[in-house]
């Protein structure tokens, strides 16, 4: 009997050695990486700031007089026929648009810019963390972005002048790299012409079901309650939405204490930009946040005295301010930014710099009512046969209809009315840029009345 009980303690005792490696020095097992989204997921925002841009365009258009006399140094009165002088007058044109483009008019503009970014919520009351940079750009590239929108005005011009050659030289065409050459220009001079003041909202969006319609979308308005400066500034954001019993993340006390070195596992969730403005995708499907998984490959000292974490999980624009998460599901650092012509060298403020944020505004990071209860549901989820999780998915859903996550659960255990098909609503992406009024110049025009005038000068 003795020897007939030896091998099911062997067996018992390998599973017990086996299994050690998914539990921590203090007894927490590691997630999955499953299980590490389903508890990050519906604490994890997209941050959606708008930039209302007003201020004065000053119109561009072909400088007549300086067109006339280059052409007229370059042909002979009464030897060039009047084709070759208006081939002779666009090719001058062509070759060198910032030498015969002067100032028109001032026209007013108002333009709408999106700057797109992620957050998480850290107390019930709706604290949440982000980067600065998604909230508070920099003065130069929110110009830049305003600039941008005024792509359509610079796409219009390069049209009409096309068109005019076309009218005036059937059969010739003009190179691509000529009106490659006009748009650069353009844009270039608008730019440096251009004055715009900016004025800001804050929202964020909460993720949705796929069963959701457009409808249950939920935005909230939110303040920014501090702000740091961008990378390499201490990027970091704190903002502030109303709500009680909100969803939330557990927060590392610091990186030592989340045990993030080199090798451990990491997790960022988050809305890469690139997903959330792909037209062909639904705005509720965008609103489904992603994960990436991989690597600590270190921890690196800023010259401002705090550390990043360096790691090659995938981060992308829109992944910004979202959460990196260990292996307990903690959140250890926010995705911040990427080293310039690199791949898998991308880097996280560490939740220690996050925490001298919180602690300023005497902030303490502690779950709600709703996530103990949510993890619970996902515990019963997670054994087999899924235990008690429809009921207590079902009684979130109850209690917590603005929240997508607990009807997900339900529809997917297949107990709810949240299994039917998704509307396929399709709506306009939020994109970073806004479209821009078209403004005809009338440079074909222009440029013809300047040919009349110098033929009858000839004559």
């Amino acid at each position: 009997m003795r020897r007939r009980c030896v091998l099911p303690l062997l067996i018992a005792a390998l599973m017990m050695v086996g299994c050690r490696h998914r539990y921590a020095s203090d007894g927490w097992a590691a997630l999955a990486a499953t299980e590490v989204a389903d508890r990050a997921r519906p604490a994890t925002v997209e941050v959606l700031v708008e930039f209302d841009a007003s201020g004065t365009v000053v119109q561009l258009q072909p400088n007549v007089d300086k067109l006339q006399e280059a052409l007229r140094r370059q042909i002979a009165p009464g030897q060039t026929s009047k084709q070759e002088a208006v081939e002779k007058l666009f090719n001058l044109f062509y070759s060198d648009p910032a030498s015969y483009l002067t100032e028109g008019e001032q026209k007013s503009l108002n333009k709408k810019i999106y700057t797109l970014g992620t957050g998480f919520i850290i107390t019930p009351d709706g604290y949440i963390l982000t980067n600065a940079h998604v909230v508070e750009p920099e003065d130069e590239e929110l110009k830049k972005a305003a600039v941008d929108t005024l792509a359509e005005l610079v796409n219009a011009q390069a049209d009409q002048m096309e068109n005019a050659v076309e009218s005036m030289l059937p059969g010739q065409n003009v190179k691509a790299e000529a009106t490659e050459r006009l748009r650069g220009v353009l844009i270039q001079q608008y730019a440096e012409r251009s004055q715009f003041q900016f004025s800001r909202q804050v929202h964020v969006v909460f993720p949705s079901a796929h069963g959701d319609t457009i409808e249950q979308v939920r935005e909230v308005e939110c303040a920014v309650e501090k702000v740091g400066q961008p990378t390499p500034g201490k990027d970091i954001a704190v903002l502030k939405i109303a709500g009680s019993d909100l969803p939330t993340v557990p927060v590392a006390e610091s990186i030592e204490a989340g045990e993030v070195r080199a090798g451990a596992d990491l997790y960022v969730m988050g809305y890469p930009g690139s997903v959330a403005v792909f037209p062909e995708f639904t705005r509720v499907s965008a609103v489904q946040p992603s994960l990436s998984i991989g690597h600590v490959s270190g921890v690196k000292d800023m010259s401002g005295g705090w550390q990043v974490i360096q790691m090659d999980a995938a981060i992308n624009p829109g992944n910004s301010g979202g959460p990196v998460l260990n292996s307990r599901g903690q959140v250890v650092g926010l995705a911040t930014f990427q080293l310039v012509g690199t791949q898998g060298v991308n880097f996280a403020e560490a939740i220690d710099l996050a925490r001298q944020f919180l602690n300023e505004l005497s902030v303490r990071p502690r779950e709600s009512d709703f996530t103990r209860k949510y993890n619970e549901a996902l515990g019963e989820y997670e054994r087999p046969g899924h235990g008690h999780a429809l009921r207590l998915f079902k009684q979130l859903a109850e209690t917590h209809p603005e929240l997508s996550t607990p009807r997900e659960f339900v529809s997917e255990l297949g107990h709810g009315e949240g299994g039917s098909a998704q509307t396929e609503q399709r709506v306009a992406p939020r994109l970073h840029r806004s479209r821009a009024p078209v403004l005809l110049l009338g440079i074909g025009l222009l440029l013809a009345m300047g040919l009349a005038v110098m033929v009858a000068a000839n004559r």
